[in-house]
């Protein structure tokens, strides 16, 4: 079924991006940077449906021509710093067809042409079978200026998406927006029960772990690794240095609108081996994704994600934590019963392998009740350090970090074990609460009369009988 995804990027001059190489690299275009004199050849690129500008009416027509629209966009910029371009990218429907998406594209592009007032680059790629892509993965980029457009040209700076405090609700509009147009489209298309959700999985009441992103690169990974596959790897280099000479790196991934740093970012072994390195941020402060990858590549966790979703789904559509929930509320249930029980081994007179029993069932409760207890400690401890860390969050971005993938898999896998334990707990208790209960009730009467009579009267002194008298 069609998927959610629409992600904001910028593309800054200290990161090395150039907004010409991005509208190349998009459009499968050539287009030279007057700022560098490089040229960008993208010409051969594969899986480019259609590429169009779109602009205020007020736009002088020489900047709807690609190259003159972000050349002028880089003239435009004077920092060395200077955000040069910003990019929508949205996975489009693979039920429409390429006319509806074409038209989705152009709704939602016109949609930012309105609200900003800026130019529009948009791009629709189809997926290259054959190429390490799924067959469904229709999407397109839409480059847009970080500068209104005027008739006179480039004007004021759009700084709403930069702002602290309304850039996140500005970026939630436009998540918003892409969400009512698509389902609009796809309604329009009359297709039933398909419908996307910018909501996580989380808000929508969906039990599951979501799997992240995996590139070209990263699909072909693996086999680039592999002894058997050595040649194929050589004679890949080969023709990649061959093309090289004539075009730019055709792969998607953090190189694409990167100019003086471009081939460092993403070109020879490094790119298709994958191989996580401590790195220094543009903070100077090195993070060592060595240590957060755990020696794993995005293909690694996607596969112990799919295996775990997969034994989260023998449990049904309820969410986990209500089933733990549930089964609590039965084990109160069955303590009370248990409760009753004990209540009858010192009441009545019964044999000596029910009593042995009920004692051992009173054993066994007991450490069920120090285990639920343990884990409640645990619990509230693991909520109270989350609620703290989401305060510190809002206090210090003014949103809270979205929650890390290796974190939802820690936490699945402990629900799911909790879940385990508290079945197993539960079963065995009632079958033994039902078992003593059982031949309790297959006990003679008289047992349990003569046990009632058999209890000793109260003497009753001569100061109480006085008391009474009087």
């Amino acid at each position: 079924m069609a998927i959610y995804h629409c992600s904001l990027r910028i593309f800054s001059r200290s990161e090395g991006h150039s907004a010409v190489a991005a509208a190349a690299y998009r459009a499968g275009a050539v287009l030279k940077d007057q700022r560098t004199g490089r040229i960008h050849r993208y010409g051969k690129r594969k899986g480019v449906l259609d590429a169009f500008i779109l602009a205020p009416p007020s736009t002088p027509q020489n900047l709807l021509d690609r190259a003159v629209l972000w050349n002028a966009a880089e003239e435009a910029e004077t920092r060395k710093n200077s955000r040069v371009a910003r990019e929508v990218i949205l996975a489009l429907p693979h039920e429409l067809s390429d006319a509806d998406r074409h038209s989705l594209c152009r709704d939602m592009a016109l949609w930012l042409v309105e609200r900003y007032g800026v130019a529009v680059d948009t791009a629709i790629h189809s997926p290259v079978l054959g190429d390490g892509h799924d067959g469904r993965n229709h999407h397109s980029h839409l480059l847009f200026t970080t500068r209104e457009i005027t008739k006179d040209g480039f004007g004021k700076k759009t700084r709403i998406l930069d702002d602290k405090e309304h850039g996140p609700q500005e970026v939630e509009t436009i998540r918003e927006v892409w969400e009512i147009l698509a389902n609009n489209a796809l309604q329009r298309a009359g297709i039933e029960g398909v419908q996307i959700d910018r909501r996580t999985l989380e808000d929508q009441g969906i039990d599951r772990v979501p799997q992240t992103h995996v590139g070209k690169a990263a699909n072909h990974a693996e086999e680039d690794e592999k002894p058997a596959n050595s040649h194929k790897l050589k004679s890949h280099f080969a023709g990649t240095k061959k093309q090289a000479e004539n075009e730019d790196k055709d792969g998607e991934d953090e190189s694409e609108g990167k100019t003086e740093k471009s081939g460092k970012a993403g070109s020879g072994d490094r790119a298709l081996i994958l191989k996580s390195e401590a790195k220094e941020d543009r903070k100077g402060r090195i993070i060592d994704y060595k240590t957060i990858d755990q020696n794993r590549t995005r293909l690694d966790f996607n596969e112990e994600i799919k295996k775990l979703n997969e034994r989260r789904n023998t449990f049904g559509n309820v969410p986990i934590k209500e089933q733990i929930a549930h089964i609590e509320k039965l084990t109160d249930l069955l303590e009370s019963r248990q409760s009753h029980l004990k209540t009858l081994l010192s009441k009545a007179t019964l044999p000596h392998a029910i009593k042995w029993a009920i004692e051992t069932l009173i054993t066994n409760f007991k450490e069920a009740v120090f285990s639920r207890e343990q884990n409640i400690a645990v619990s509230k401890l693991t909520a109270e350090e989350k609620a703290a860390r989401t305060e510190r969050q809002l206090a210090r971005y003014s949103k809270p970090y979205r929650v890390g993938l290796q974190e939802q898999i820690v936490e699945m896998k402990t629900n799911l074990d909790r879940l385990e334990q508290k079945q197993r707990e539960y079963q065995s208790l009632k079958t033994f609460v039902d078992k003593i209960e059982t031949q309790v009730r297959q006990l003679p009467r008289a047992v349990f009369e003569q046990s009632a009579k058999s209890q000793p009267i109260k003497a009753i002194t001569n100061e109480e009988h006085s008391l009474k008298l009087n």
